[in-house]
C-alpha cells in the first residue's frame, strides 16, 4: 500500500497538487484483527492516521462494513427533528408541519439510503 501512495504523490506532485496527509486518515476493512494490525502506512514519510469509523459526505462508515454508527447517528437526528415538530405542532398549521417533515426527519431518512 505504501509503494501506491508513493506512485499517487508522485503524481500529484507532477501536477502541481499537494495533499495534506495531516487531513487523511487510514481504514483497513475486514473482521479479522490480524488484517488490521498491518504495519505503518505512510505518505510523504508522514504516518497516516489509522481509524477505525469515519464520516463520507454525512455517511458513517466503519471498518467491518456495519451500519450501527450510521443508524445511530440517524435515529438521533430524526428524534430531534420529531421533537421539535411535537413541540410546534398546536402552533403552526398542518402544511407548516409536513414541510418540517419533510426537512427534519424524511431528508434524514432518504439521504444516502441507495448505500446503506
Amino acid at each position: 500500500m505504501n509503494e501506491d501512495l508513493t506512485t499517487l504523490s508522485e503524481w500529484c506532485t507532477a501536477n502541481s497538487l499537494k495533499i495534506n496527509v495531516s487531513k487523511c486518515n487510514c481504514m483497513l476493512f475486514g473482521e479479522k484483527r490480524g488484517a488490521q494490525s498491518g504495519g505503518a502506512v505512510k505518505m510523504n514519510n508522514a504516518e497516516v492516521h489509522r481509524v477505525t469509523e469515519f464520516k463520507l459526505l454525512g455517511i458513517i462508515i466503519d471498518d467491518k462494513l456495519k451500519w450501527n454508527h450510521h443508524i445511530d447517528y440517524v435515529s438521533r437526528k430524526i428524534s430531534s427533528g420529531l421533537y421539535a415538530m411535537r413541540r410546534v405542532k398546536n402552533y403552526v398549521p398542518c402544511s407548516a408541519l409536513l414541510k418540517m417533515y419533510f426537512t427534519l426527519v424524511h431528508a434524514h431518512l432518504s439521504y444516502g439510503n441507495v448505500v446503506w
